[in-house]
């Protein structure tokens, strides 16, 4: 009857190993389904992480092209601006220049109306000299004139009274002969 025992508690030994070692098997199993599904989720996960990463990518991509059109837009109106301001520089300067050479071609002008308006005086001043001194020898010349004919006229009025004389004594000798020649 110890023999039974005995044989009875080694079935029983022998049942419960084998209950426990399928126990461990099972559990093997339940880890190993775990560790698939584990691997299976990572793999999930490592997909969506890079399909994440792509369109992050895709969208980074999208913005820095955005980013670089607006810098050329900017970059393009920035250079249209310095180009009007330049341009409007340029043309203020041409107008400054133009004005300052129109006030020296005033200034200019107005210097040779000057010199002109002096040049006409003096020409004017210098005719009057002219016809003042012309109407002095004018004057001389008929003063000179008018002597000359005043002394032509006393020569003449002289030489008329000389004769007369002479005439006159020549009158009176030949009364005086024609006396002495009655005698």
């Amino acid at each position: 009857s110890e023999e039974e025992a005995a044989r009875q508690l080694d079935a029983a030994l022998l049942a419960e190993e084998e209950k426990l070692a399928a126990l461990a098997e099972a559990e093997r199993a339940a880890e190993a389904a775990a560790e698939a599904e584990r691997k299976a989720d990572a793999a999930r996960r490592a997909e969506a992480a890079r399909a994440e990463a792509e369109a992050l990518e895709v969208k980074k991509k999208a913005l820095a092209d955005k980013l670089a059109a607006e810098v050329r837009e900017a970059e393009k109106a920035e250079a249209a601006r310095k180009e009007a301001e330049a341009k409007a520089e340029a043309e203020r300067v041409a107008a400054e220049v133009e004005a300052e050479r129109e006030r020296k071609e005033a200034e200019r002008k107005a210097e040779e109306d000057k010199r002109a308006d002096l040049e006409r005086k003096e020409e004017m001043e210098a005719q009057a000299e002219l016809a003042r001194r012309a109407a002095a020898a004018q004057a001389e010349r008929e003063r000179l004139e008018a002597l000359a004919r005043q002394e032509e006229e006393e020569r003449a009025q002289q030489e008329r009274e000389e004769e007369e004389l002479a005439a006159a004594l020549r009158a009176k000798w030949a009364e005086e002969g024609e006396g002495e020649n009655m005698q």
